[in-house]
């Protein structure tokens, strides 16, 4: 092979890439790939209950988005009546798990910037029917319940510290009912105060615990303080209209001298506290209607 030919050659090769960087970068360019996306967000909206909407929509190489200001509400009117609480994310970042397609699930693995904390972890779809979420498997970092107004206006709760916890959760056909997986939970040094009770503060609240058919299963859940302590079983029945979910829970209560002075004349409907044991108390009802019973 004579030398003209070896330089003609390595003329074509370079062509051949440069015409495949040309095109690469006309698809990175000038491919439609925002608008692609809010067609995909508007499809997800229009074939389910909720609303999703962004302000701005970047893609970066080889398949990431990242979207900024993402809101997610319910489309009933009636959403805020039954309480249905409406979501802020700061930032989303998406990318596909390309290895779930060989079992037909399409999977997203996602980081989310969100009440000046972290999520992260990954989710699956039905291949067929992506409108469907099957599984989410995520864990949550530093996020600031004080940032939550959705708590305050849901539960009549205010509280102030750092969330952190993992989930596995499945889901069919996005029905609350068919809900189920592992939870658990951690929320660092903060205070609390449940509705007209005197606040209290805490050095740490964690728990843990299962859900299935639709039903939380609370198996451990302590609240660590200096003026207050408690340990916490049972399950709270969840319901489309989330302030009409039942809540039934055991507390053993454990409260300072300080503590009932700042309860003042309520310390008296509270019954005689055990040494060892500690005040015994039954928490039932739905979320916005509770009632406190001695056990």
């Amino acid at each position: 092979m004579t030398k003209e030919h070896e330089i003609s050659r390595k003329h074509l090769l370079l062509l051949f890439l440069y015409g495949v960087i040309i095109f690469g970068v006309f698809c990175l360019v000038l491919f439609p790939k925002e608008r692609i996306i809010r067609q995909a967000l508007y499809r997800v909206s229009e074939r389910s209950s909720y609303l999703l909407s962004a302000k701005e929509l970047l893609v970066a190489f080889p398949g990431q988005v990242e979207l900024k200001n993402l809101t997610i509400t319910k489309k009933d009117s009636r959403a805020e009546a039954e309480g249905f609480p409406h979501f802020q994310i700061d930032t989303v970042r998406i990318k596909p798990k390309y290895s779930q397609l060989f079992l037909k699930k399409l999977a997203l693995l996602f980081d989310l910037e969100l009440y000046q904390g972290k999520c992260s972890g990954v989710t699956s779809f039905d291949l067929l029917q992506p409108h469907y979420l099957k599984e989410l498997d995520c864990l949550g970092q530093g996020i600031q319940l004080a940032s939550l107004k959705q708590i305050r206006e849901l539960l009549n709760i205010h509280i102030n510290g750092q969330l952190s916890g993992k989930a596995k959760l499945h889901l069919d056909k996005n029905d609350i009912e068919t809900l189920s997986g592992d939870y658990s939970f951690e929320v660092a040094p903060g205070d609390i105060q449940i509705m007209s009770f005197p606040g209290f503060s805490f050095r740490q609240i964690n728990g843990q615990g299962s859900l299935s058919h639709g039903k939380i299963r609370i198996r451990s859940m302590r609240i660590q303080g200096d003026d207050l302590q408690a340990q916490i079983t049972g399950d709270l029945q969840l319901d489309k209209n989330i302030a009409r979910s039942f809540l039934k829970v055991k507390v053993n209560l454990k409260i300072s001298q300080e503590m009932k002075e700042k309860l003042g004349p309520l310390a008296n409907f509270l019954p005689p506290q055990q040494d060892r044991e500690g005040i015994q108390l039954t928490i039932r009802g739905n979320l916005n209607n509770l009632s406190f019973l001695p056990t």
